[in-house]
């Protein structure tokens, strides 16, 4: 699990990150550094040039890297030992709310993105197709849904915090309507956080 929650630096951690390139791609900030070619993927952002040579790979990979380890949890969950129901619950529910946060990058970023539900294998690898956004959406609504009911309310051990709770996925579920322009459903979520 700790593996999963490791992608989640992509979010703000490190040069290439989603605030500082959305944010480039705002009116919030401009991108700046040494010059027009430093930083050619934040350059793009933000002077709305993005394309396929400068847009930092790491957007693609990172997210599908947390997709691949939330898949590959969630398949072999129910099969460890001697970890009670409870823990099992809560740590698929964190692997789905992940693996919803990474679709939800991947489809504002890409798109038209495969979406992987089983771990890839050697036999499988080459047959992932793009799915339509709406088939995205759908499965983020649906992770997000079925992770809610089994993440806690509130985190109080200092060794928990920063893990997906209940108001946190409700946020987040809140948030993919608005963006799928299920505006009724995203007020509704959005009133209970």
């Amino acid at each position: 699990l700790v593996g999963v929650y490791d992608v989640l630096r992509k979010n703000a951690g490190g040069f290439e990150n989603m605030i500082t390139m959305m944010n480039a791609g705002s009116d919030d900030n401009f991108a700046g550094g040494g010059g027009a070619t430093d930083g050619a993927g934040i350059q793009g952002f933000s002077n709305y040039t993005i394309n396929a040579n400068i847009m930092p790979g790491s957007f693609w990979n990172d997210h599908y890297q947390g997709i691949f380890r939330a898949n590959m949890l969630l398949s072999r969950l129910a099969d460890v030992p001697g970890m009670s129901d409870a823990a099992k619950a809560r740590f698929a529910a964190e692997a789905k709310a992940l693996r919803a946060t990474y679709y939800f990058n991947l489809v504002r970023m890409f798109k038209n993105i495969p979406l992987l539900l089983e771990p890839l294998t050697t036999d499988n690898i080459y047959e992932p197709e793009q799915a339509d956004p709406a088939a995205i959406y759908a499965q983020i609504e649906k992770d997000l849904s079925e992770a809610i009911p089994d993440l806690p309310a509130t985190i109080s051990a200092a060794a928990e915090m920063g893990r997906y709770t209940k108001g946190a996925a409700k946020a987040m579920l809140g948030k993919v309507y608005l963006y799928d322009n299920k505006k009724s459903q995203a007020a509704a979520e959005l009133a209970e956080v």
